[in-house]
């Protein structure tokens, strides 16, 4: 029976629905070949009017072909019909969110295919926004902030961009908001929001973050264990191994998560398809840092074996395979440092050497990931007692500007004391390097307490910095440099503060407009800064009443986001007012030539006590800095002292 031409495209669009349906559950790729083909008859057939949902429908088959096939072709072809469809409603109330979401799919898959460009993201995010403004509240709304909240973190996870995780985290709440508690999407969003809280504690190490995201991912595991769905328990349980293994190595002494993660681990691997590489190398990476911690050697092997099984299983060109050599990489070493032989060595060695060339040279210097591969590659040399090499890639790692802080700060020290240790030259370049970084560090920490626990955390570290370079530089006869650095180490954390009062009396009477601007923004970041709750010494809050944007009150969301936001003006003002002329030295580091104006009234004396060597530095008004080497116990004298004094301080306190 002949069919009405007018209802002929209809019946074939129902019928290419129905195979692509059966498509999607047999994996047969011949119907979904005939599911296209006869979308593209039905779409010669039908009015232009009426070829919305055939467009939509040929679109999917497309995509679903270039999944299995490669085939770049069909991609694009996909993403021209997607991105006509949106078009279609574009900035106006009437749309339909699916088209969105097809896209941002699409577009996400020709991100899997070239990793390195974040521009598919940004194209799909913008999708997202643009049609949220005009949604209100309901299904439609829930489906387009899950596809917002994934697409921002995955950018993430590319980008290391701070604001891709303020939105991220700021999504999850809002559906948490919006979903019943109880139900299984409230689980995923839970896990989901854990996984960002993960990654924000990885910036700013604030303890609340990675305790709200393992209390998180224990609520999600309760959900969907009753549920009895085995895929979305595998991945909450994926979730809350993560957490717990941050915890753990935020704080070495909580043993209880290291076993817990692995515990969670385990049944992760035994819930899971026998190759899937990701459980596996979550578990090697647990037993790696449970073994570590206890300093067993014999432990590693099942590590090393978990880690190898990954591997193999792992794609070539995968992401996936970064992860899992990074890993790997850490526990090559750490087999190293608890006394493997040369062959250990040489395999680590060559295992870094492997991780390093697996990165994209047009998107690794961005990577923070990349940053800790330099780091661990940098460390094999120091093993097999390549220094030269070792040192190249140090530098290599902390020159890498688009990397969060803490991560080359990290690099940085590493560098400068093993440098140190042997007596390289690089080493007060690299002492040079962690102090700048380190002062990168706290400006980039939204609040005093995260600042001040940031310097605990790196207490020992932080505190030789600057001593350290002191010694180097005096070491190598760069007596004025000794000076700069003991100036520039002298409490961090309370310069910082006095940081965003600077005197701007000369810039008032050059460019007051300017002046004023600077002005305002110090004004918001110190208020910012000090607005957190009373923090570890005890202090109240500073208050500052004639700030324009009061801070007090803001959670650490609102705060994060404010603070990444007057970075980036004060920055971009510090740039403006350093083009003035007389003004290019504004904010940096006090020369020496205006430190020795500090003993126009008598010489001021330095006394550097370091663990390598102590000295006491004349300055002089006019003539060159005088050294006078100090007794080689001088060090070990003055920490016996200290103790001691707060001994006696601890005694008058419990008197009082």
């Amino acid at each position: 029976m002949e069919l009405d031409p007018t209802k002929r495209y209809s019946t074939l669009g129902d019928l290419s629905n129905h195979l692509y349906a059966l498509y999607t559950m047999t994996e047969d790729h011949s119907d979904l070949e005939r599911a296209l083909s006869l979308s593209r008859e039905a779409l010669e057939l039908c009015p232009v009017d009426d070829s919305q949902s055939i467009k939509r429908q040929m679109a999917l088959c497309l995509k679903a072909r270039f999944e299995w096939s490669g085939q770049a072709e069909d991609l694009e072809e996909a993403l021209k019909i997607q991105r006509e469809l949106v078009a279609l409603t574009e900035g106006k109330a009437r749309h339909h969110s699916q088209d969105v979401i097809n896209l941002v799919d699409s577009l996400h898959s020709q991100w899997d295919r070239d990793p390195g460009q974040l521009s598919a993201f940004d194209e799909g995010m913008k999708q997202l926004r643009d049609v949220l403004r005009n949604v209100g509240q309901g299904p439609d709304r829930l489906h387009l902030l899950e596809k917002l909240a994934t697409s921002t973190l995955d950018r993430y996870l590319q980008s290391d961009a701070h604001e891709d995780l303020e939105e991220a985290i700021a999504c999850h709440r809002e559906l948490m908001e919006l979903t019943p508690r109880g139900h299984i999407r409230y689980a995923k969003h839970l896990s989901l929001l854990a996984v960002a809280l993960h990654h924000r504690f990885g910036l700013f190490g604030r303890m609340e973050d990675i305790d709200n995201a393992v209390d998180s991912a224990r609520e999600a595991v309760a959900i969907v264990r009753s549920s009895h769905r085995r895929h979305d328990l595998v991945h909450c349980l994926s979730t809350l191994g993560l957490c717990l293994q941050l915890r753990f190595s935020s704080n070495l002494h909580q043993l209880a998560s290291i076993e817990d993660a692995i515990a969670v681990r385990r049944e992760v691997v035994s819930l899971s398809h026998p190759n899937d590489w990701t459980a596996l190398r979550n578990l090697a990476m647990s037993i790696h840092s449970r073994q570590r911690r206890l300093q067993k050697p014999d432990g590693f092997e099942e590590a090393i074996i978990l880690f190898r099984k990954s591997l193999t299983l792992i794609p070539a060109g995968h992401p996936d395979k970064l992860l899992s050599m990074g890993a790997f990489a850490a526990a090559a070493l750490s087999r190293c440092y608890l006394g493997g032989d040369i062959e250990y060595q040489e395999e680590a060695l060559e295992i870094c050497r492997e991780n390093v060339a697996l990165y994209d040279p047009s998107w690794a210097p961005s990577s923070m990931h990349y940053c800790l591969a330099l780091g661990k590659l940098a460390e094999a040399y120091c093993i097999h007692d390549e220094y030269e090499e070792a040192f190249t890639r140090f530098e290599e790692a902390v020159n890498l500007r688009y990397v969060p802080p803490r991560h080359r700060f990290d690099a940085a020290t590493l560098w400068a004391n093993m440098a140190r240790h042997i007596g390289h030259s690089s080493s007060l370049c690299a002492h040079m390097k962690a102090l700048e970084l380190l002062d990168l560090c706290l400006t980039s920490t939204p609040t005093i307490d995260l600042q001040h626990q940031f310097l605990i955390q790196n207490n020992h570290t932080h505190s030789a910095l600057a001593t350290n370079a002191a010694s180097c530089a005096i070491e190598k006869g760069e007596l004025e440099i000794a000076v700069q650095v003991l100036e520039q180490g002298r409490a961090f954390l309370w310069s910082r503060i006095r940081g965003y009062r600077p005197s701007i009396e000369k810039l008032q009477e050059r460019n007051p407009s300017l002046a004023e601007e600077f002005k305002a923004v110090c004004q918001q970041l110190e208020n910012l800064t000090v607005s957190s709750q009373p923090d570890i010494l005890g202090m109240s809050p500073i208050p500052i009443y004639t700030t324009p944007h009061a801070a007090v009150g803001l959670g650490f969301d609102a705060k994060m986001t404010r603070n990444r936001q007057l970075l980036d003006d004060y920055e971009r003002i510090i740039s403006e007012i350093r083009e003035l002329n007389g003004f290019s030295s504004f904010l940096k580091a006090t020369p020496f030539s205006t430190l020795q104006t500090a003993a126009s009234g008598g010489p001021v004396i330095l006394v550097n006590v370091n663990t390598h060597c102590s000295d006491a530095i004349i300055l002089r008004a006019t003539e060159t800095p005088l050294l006078v080497p100090l007794p080689g116990n001088l060090s070990a004298v003055v920490e016996i002292l200290a103790t001691r004094l707060m001994v006696v301080d601890r005694i008058n306190r419990n008197e009082d």
